[in-house]
């Protein structure tokens, strides 16, 4: 499991401590394999890992990211990483404990909207899993669509 994570803040403020990071890297939990956790804390930082990861074929699983960061603040982080990253799952985990703004980031592509401090490694690890499936889910989709469109348009034209 390839997890990025944009913050400035100390790691143990992310709840990733309890969700198996130590430091870098994390220890495994009920017999999963201990995720690798690329830990950057700037925007400019997360967009360069994930445009690199995408280059190598081998992107990340998930983006962590925190909405108050040194190059980016607010909605504009989700959008400079969905943006630089467009499959990769986001979950933002931030200390900004605002409903709106969470409804906002999962318009703005966010799978999920986490406040540091009221979520444990647990919650973590479940949004991390469940973010992963609805983003797998919405791909799928995404691709039916499109197939859809393409053979309507055969159709259309015969």
């Amino acid at each position: 499991l390839q997890l990025l994570l944009t913050d400035d803040a100390d790691l143990a403020d992310t709840g990733m401590r309890g969700a198996g990071a130590g430091g870098a890297r994390g220890g495994s939990t009920a017999g999963a394999p201990a995720p690798c956790i690329t830990w950057v804390e700037r925007v400019s930082a997360a967009r360069a890992a994930l445009e690199a990861a995408e280059r190598d074929g081998a992107p990340y699983d998930v983006a962590l990211l925190d909405l108050s960061l040194p190059d980016g603040r607010g909605l504009a982080t989700v959008t400079a990483v969905r943006d630089a990253a467009p499959t990769v799952p986001i979950v933002v985990l931030t200390g900004l404990d605002d409903e709106a703004l969470a409804v906002q980031a999962l318009a703005a592509g966010a799978q999920d909207y986490l406040v540091k401090g009221a979520v444990t490694g647990t919650g973590v690890r479940r949004s991390v899993r469940h973010a992963m499936e609805r983003q797998r889910l919405l791909l799928e989709a995404q691709r039916a669509t499109r197939a859809r469109d393409v053979v309507l348009g055969v159709v259309a034209h015969d």
